[in-house]
């Protein structure tokens, strides 16, 4: 037998009796509750982002109904054919500049097909995608923590133009002529309002999959402490271009979550102290 105390009373506990703590959660419960916060942040997520896509896959769509997307093709064609690229693609590297790399990427699956674009094509202008995408916000929160637009905007499409010249000089586009195996098909480019509209639903709903993974990565990630490992790591490296150890952190963040994070990290600290 074991004695007990409840509100000021000895009680007799039998030798079966498991003590819980008052404020004692479960483990499923515990469960249950991270991934309801997680649905929550990725509607959150998913809702940022739409709002931004769906309106420029909208216009997209509009403009390629209208005939429009071969001029603008044919006023691109010059920049993109020095990176290897058909003047089309054009218009997936302004999508992506102007919303975000996810609109472009979109973009990208759905006319991967119509425009016979190769392994090499395809990866060129991903990784212009990759260096020169979502401008506005990025700017917005770049210069909010003390970036001049004036430097983070050519900088930017220089890197990402210079990117794909290099892919193309070096024989990289040329080399990897091969037909891409399209996984994702995005949006499509042709047929019926009725076909555009469901799979702009599908493309929405594998987006929220994808961020659910995400996010569900990162917070594993997290409480392994993938970030202060990074940190260690990568340490003396931010030393060599002066970023000293209290702004780390920050860094680290940018290069996990991208630069909207990592942004938004320096502006609040910047205004912290």
């Amino acid at each position: 037998m074991s004695v007990g105390r409840l509100s000021g009373r000895r009680q007799i506990l039998p030798d079966s009796a498991v003590f819980i703590p008052p404020h004692y959660i479960s483990p499923v419960k515990k469960a249950l509750r991270f991934l309801a916060g997680t649905a929550t942040n990725t509607l959150a997520t998913g809702w940022v982002l739409f709002r931004v896509m769906v309106p420029a896959l909208l216009l997209v769509r509009l403009v390629s109904l209208l005939g429009v997307l071969e001029p603008l093709g044919g006023l691109m064609a010059p920049v993109m054919r020095i990176a290897g690229l058909p003047g089309e693609t054009g218009i997936v590297w302004i999508t992506g500049m102007l919303t975000n790399m996810y609109g472009g990427l979109a973009l990208m699956a759905g006319m991967a097909g119509s425009l016979d674009l190769t392994v090499g094509q395809v990866t060129s202008l991903g990784m212009m995608l990759l260096l020169a995408h979502s401008m506005p916000v990025e700017v917005t929160v770049a210069a909010r923590s003390g970036v001049s637009p004036l430097l983070v905007i050519p900088l930017r499409v220089g890197a990402a133009l210079l990117a794909g010249i290099l892919l193309k000089a070096t024989g990289f586009v040329g080399a990897f002529s091969g037909k891409p195996v399209i996984l994702w098909r995005g949006v499509p480019g042709s047929g019926g309002a009725v076909e555009w509209l469901l799979g702009l639903a599908k493309t929405m709903g594998t987006i929220l999959l994808v961020i659910f993974v995400v996010l569900m990565a990162l917070a594993a990630l997290e409480r392994m402490g993938f970030t202060r490992f990074l940190r260690r790591v990568l340490g003396p490296a931010f030393r060599l271009v002066g970023i000293g150890p209290e702004a780390t952190t920050i860094t680290v963040v940018g290069l996990v979550l991208g630069i909207s994070y990592g942004g938004g990290a320096c502006y609040k600290r910047r205004f912290q102290g």
